[in-house]
């Protein structure tokens, strides 16, 4: 994951949830935590419509909200 992100900004912290007692079969969803919020705001910006392996991704801030800077800021 961290390739398919990483030109679009710098990245913090990645994490992938696995199944219950899976040692490589994921949950089908991750975290990415990119070190400056304009990074988070161009990853956001150019994945909202994008495809990996036949599957749309789904493309959500942490926690939901109208102002992203403050929803970025208290995650």
């Amino acid at each position: 994951m961290k390739e398919l992100f990483k030109g679009y900004g710098a990245i913090k912290r990645i994490r992938i949830p696995k199944k219950v007692g899976s040692k490589d079969e994921h949950r089908g969803f991750g975290f990415i935590e990119f070190t400056t919020i304009e990074d988070a705001k161009n990853a956001f910006e150019n994945f909202t419509h994008a495809h990996l392996y036949g599957r749309k991704l789904v493309i959500e801030w942490a926690k939901k909200t109208n102002d992203i800077e403050s929803a970025i800021e208290e995650v």
